[in-house]
């Protein structure tokens, strides 16, 4: 399945945060979609892989907020050898989508929304590293600015951040974007 027909079929992604959680609960999710992993260390990696392997078939790791994993092309090739599950890398910085994009990892360039300003360098940037999928945080404003985002030359928008009900995931999708991201695993939940 491709990238695109993996986010048309699994237009909710859990995103995972493991530090601090006693449990993760995936036993209601739909198997067989991506997540986004979004803390841990070097050290715990291969230990979150194996907790969630059978849930998942495209794993994102979340480059900026993993300690012990430097986002220089090293640390990249290192990732490369070492966690083979990595599928894809979301980082904030261009520099690291650009490293990870030859490196041949799927990359999300995630931009956060502060203003206009904000969000016209994020998608100048964007247009330039050509990643595989934007993430635009916070989601739960994308209805309301997504006139101001042309969609259509983009890659595909996920949405992530504040999102917390079926309501608001209907309303992001139904404005344009692709997927959201959510660390509710209340939106987790098959259909």
């Amino acid at each position: 399945m491709d990238f695109m027909d993996l986010l048309r079929s699994y237009p909710v992604i859990p995103a995972l945060r493991f530090e601090g959680q006693k449990k993760i609960d995936l036993s209601s999710i739909q198997t067989g979609g991506p997540c986004f992993l979004l803390d841990g260390n070097i050290n715990t990696i291969k230990l979150i892989l194996e907790k969630i392997e059978k849930h998942f078939s495209t794993f994102f790791l979340h480059l900026d907020l993993f300690s012990g994993l430097s986002a220089d092309q090293d640390g990249l090739i290192f990732m490369k050898k070492h966690f083979q599950e990595i599928n894809g890398i979301i980082s904030t910085r261009s520099r690291t989508i650009s490293l990870a994009k030859k490196l041949g990892f799927i990359t999300i360039f995630r931009i956060f929304l502060l203003d206009s300003e904000s969000l016209n360098t994020g998608l100048k940037v964007a247009s330039q590293l050509s990643p595989e999928a934007i993430e635009i945080l916070p989601g739960i404003i994308f209805p309301f600015i997504q006139k101001q985002i042309p969609i259509k030359n983009l890659p595909p928008v996920i949405c992530g951040g504040f999102i917390r009900n079926r309501e608001e995931v209907k309303s992001i999708l139904q404005s344009g974007a692709t997927a959201v991201s959510t660390s509710s695993p209340d939106l987790w939940m098959r259909g």
